[in-house]
């Protein structure tokens, strides 16, 4: 299973510039023009949309984790 989810991995990190921008955003960027920085915009707009998320899981993920080894470490010294 961990070796499946390795090649998974691998082959997104390969493959990650059609993942990076919706079809607009990509038709929208073409190097040289001042619709360049539209897309620019947009990709950035993206990016920061999807870390919040991830940041927003890692600290529920995060507060959990704290709180299971709290109720552990209490229970061990009762």
């Amino acid at each position: 299973m961990m070796k499946t989810l390795k090649y998974i991995s691998l082959y997104l990190l390969i493959n990650i510039y059609p993942l990076l921008a919706c079809p607009n955003c990509k038709d929208a960027y073409s190097s040289g023009t001042t619709q360049a920085a539209i897309g620019e915009g947009y990709s950035i707009s993206v990016f920061f949309m999807l870390s919040m998320l991830l940041l927003a899981i890692s600290i529920v993920v995060g507060r959990i984790v704290y709180a299971i080894r709290k109720k552990n470490r209490n229970q061990i010294l009762a």
